[in-house]
């Protein structure tokens, strides 16, 4: 025969109470994306500067990456997208960071870009996954003008 004993009987009070404790839940937070594109030439790298703002309206992040041409085939423009975000709390932690590629016809001086959302504590702690980021640019390798972009972005903060 099985005989159960209630919890009380075989944890600590401190340990009940920690398994009563409400779990921390991280928040989702989505919105839109606008920025600055000015893709790579034969000359260097690219960069593109922006903002995540959220579904409130609210700039939730500002951000600055790296446009990186790895290859062009046929025509079409493939590369990398690699930045920081800064939340704007004038904290070096966390340390929030994207990373992604891009795809560019420059036939048509337009593209896509998708890239994930990483967060890291503490110089030595792991980066986590946190969410990504995604959409469309306009923007002439030819011309020297800069271009822009748009888009959309989910993460848990």
């Amino acid at each position: 025969m099985l005989h159960l004993r209630p919890l009380s009987k075989l944890l600590p009070a401190a340990a009940l109470a920690a398994l009563a404790a409400p779990v921390l839940a991280l928040a989702m937070a989505s919105g839109l994306t606008t920025g600055n594109w000015n893709a790579p030439t034969a000359a260097g790298d690219g960069s593109a500067q922006g903002v995540l703002i959220d579904s409130g309206g609210t700039v939730q992040f500002s951000f600055d990456a790296t446009l990186v041409r790895e290859a062009v085939v046929f025509g079409i423009d493939f590369g990398t997208i690699d930045g920081t975000l800064d939340n704007g709390s004038g904290q070096a932690w966390p340390l929030y960071t994207l990373s992604g590629d891009y795809t560019g016809d420059l036939l048509t001086d337009s593209g896509t870009y998708r890239a994930q959302l990483a967060r890291q504590d503490s110089p030595s702690g792991p980066s986590v996954l946190i969410g990504r980021i995604g959409g469309q640019f306009q923007d002439s390798v030819s011309a020297a003008t800069v271009g822009t972009f748009k888009g959309r972005w989910q993460a848990n903060l």
